[in-house]
């Protein structure tokens, strides 16, 4: 077989090294990336197609996953430390700033690349461990919507922490994590009842709207 990577089919972004910085290095300071380096008519690469796009599908909309075929943009793969056709398939992770890029050195399975990767998104979430510094997390920048999860474990789940991450959403909502038990008058306040549960708090006082998602 031949690694072809369809838009339709796959949840790969194609990345041409020229387009790098505009896809990938503008980014770090905030977003994780990856790119499989890979030669279309390698076995190794064909047979890793399938478990990089699991791993694509399980992070879509948390970070970015890119893949350079090397047999088109062999400069690129170079200067990115591929040394040709029996280094493939090759992964680099290049985390946020300022921990440096370094090739991806587990198993080639999407499980295993997925479970090295979770742990470098970053997270912009508040722990909120009792009623006091619920109040306060509420209160403080009053223009900024409070997007708040009650959950049933501890910390902050990872598609909460990659939106709260998210460049636009650093900007404009702040997001909390209570865990249930840790802060009982402001899930009563919520009218909190099932779990997992997300709230949003627009506004103080007078003028609050208070929407509730649950399940």
């Amino acid at each position: 077989g031949r690694v072809q990577i369809d838009a339709m089919k796959h949840d790969i972004q194609m990345l041409q090294g020229s387009k790098f910085d505009t896809v990938i290095g503008k980014f770090r300071d905030s977003s994780v990336s990856t790119i499989w380096f890979y030669y279309p008519d390698t076995p190794r690469d064909y047979t890793f197609l399938e478990e990089y796009n699991k791993f694509a599908g399980w992070m879509k909309g948390m970070i970015r996953v890119c893949a350079v075929n090397c047999q088109e943009d062999g400069p690129f793969c170079k200067q990115q430390g591929v040394r040709g056709e029996k280094d493939t398939p090759k992964v680099k992770i290049y985390p946020t700033h300022p921990v440096p890029e370094y090739f991806y050195d587990g198993q080639l399975f999407g499980g295993a690349l997925s479970g090295k990767v979770a742990r470098l998104i970053p997270s912009k979430v508040t722990q909120i461990g009792n009623d006091t510094a619920a109040a306060s997390f509420l209160a403080a920048e009053p223009t900024k919507p409070k997007a708040v999860l009650f959950t049933e474990k501890k910390g902050a789940p990872l598609v909460w922490r990659a939106l709260s991450s998210e460049l636009v959403f650093q900007r404009t909502v702040a997001f909390g994590v209570i865990a249930k038990g840790s802060a009982d008058g402001a899930t009563s306040d919520f009218e909190v009842s099932e779990f997992p549960a997300v709230v949003m708090q627009r506004g103080l006082g007078k003028g609050k709207q208070v929407d509730r998602y649950s399940g």
